[in-house]
């Protein structure tokens, strides 16, 4: 393998392995631990090897998205891992991780955050307390779901809690 340019100075390909880097420091998944890694090596792989894995345009693949998402809301609080959902799409990473985010305009990783916190919603309307809401939805802790949670609905969980009372 050869890389055809050994000066990169990409500000947007350079935020990307930032944030891939806090990925894999911090408490997030392993399926957003692994989606991160491979989309970005796919990615340099792609546009600055002259041997990179072949990248066709972004396409459904219907079926394939289905059974991956099918196997994410059946397992919303495992930390379900790439590799699992590659079987279960059976077709390969790179293109699961295209197709995934052309057909749902997220990658997976992203989507089983969204179902849990939409599970952390309907356990906070309920009256559950945050730290159980928080170990039954599949975040590490409290401030991992608070996190998430304010990044997808737009408040804290308590905010949201305070609303729905």
């Amino acid at each position: 393998m050869h890389w055809r340019d050994g000066h990169l100075v990409r500000p947007d390909l350079h935020g990307e392995l930032l944030r891939t880097h806090v990925a894999l420091e911090t408490d997030t998944t392993v399926l957003e631990r692994q989606a991160r890694v491979a989309h970005v090596v796919g990615r340099l792989l792609s546009e600055y090897s002259d041997s990179g894995p072949p990248m066709e345009p972004a396409r459904t693949e219907p079926r394939a998205v289905a059974r991956a998402r099918s196997l994410l809301l059946e397992r919303w609080r495992d930390n379900v891992s790439l590799d699992e959902l590659v079987t279960a799409a059976e077709i390969g990473r790179f293109r699961l991780m295209r197709a995934f985010r052309a057909t749902l305009g997220l990658p997976p990783h992203a989507y089983q955050i969204r179902v849990r916190v939409a599970r952390a919603m309907a356990m906070i309307r309920t009256g559950v307390p945050l730290v159980e809401v928080a170990g039954a939805t599949g975040f590490a802790d409290q401030s991992h779901l608070a996190r998430h949670f304010t990044r997808v609905v737009g408040v804290t969980p308590g905010r949201y809690r305070q609303a729905v009372r």
